[in-house]
């Protein structure tokens, strides 16, 4: 028998191309030199910290998200050279429904293979040490302002073999 399209299938089927054309597309059409700048001086801003990493990829599907190669954030104080986070790789994704409106807030965050410096000062500010995790993977979600932060942390202290497991709210 033969199969005959109607016209809404046949239309169908070629919207579905396009988006598909469109989301592969859309990171194409990005200025990344801009959108490294952007990315890089709202995270000094926002965390006083000053990042870097080798390479910035968009993605759009199946959320929009920012991915960052070899990431770095360093305190902004020359007086301390150890990085705060060196991460392989991090990845952001902002709330779909803050986009839509025009205020991009973060919803997911995470980092891969990651080694982490805390510096952990005094009630007088003074240092006390620095704790350190190595070969971390972190995963923060529901990052809003005033609401819980759900986080899972799973990597090394003081080990050569993973022995924490975090998970809860902040």
């Amino acid at each position: 028998t033969l199969v005959f399209f109607t016209p809404g299938i046949f239309l169908s089927i070629v919207l579905a191309i396009l988006a598909i054309a469109l989301f592969s597309a859309a990171p194409f059409l990005i200025r990344l030199p801009y959108l490294e700048q952007l990315v890089s001086q709202t995270i000094k801003e926002q965390l006083g910290y000053t990042p870097s990493f080798e390479r910035l990829r968009v993605s759009f599907f199946p959320t929009p998200a920012l991915h960052l190669d070899a990431f770095e954030l360093k305190p902004t104080e020359a007086t301390n050279p150890i990085p705060l986070i060196n991460a392989e790789w991090a990845t952001f994704r902002p709330s779909l429904i803050s986009l839509l409106f025009g205020k991009p807030e973060l919803a997911h965050v995470a980092f891969g293979n990651a080694d982490i410096h805390y510096t952990w000062r005094g009630q007088d500010g003074k240092f006390v040490k620095t704790v350190s995790l190595q070969d971390v993977f972190i995963d923060l979600r529901n990052i809003r302002a005033n609401q819980p932060i759900r986080f899972k942390i799973r990597g090394k202290f003081l080990s050569d073999s993973e022995n924490v497991t975090l998970s809860g709210t902040v």
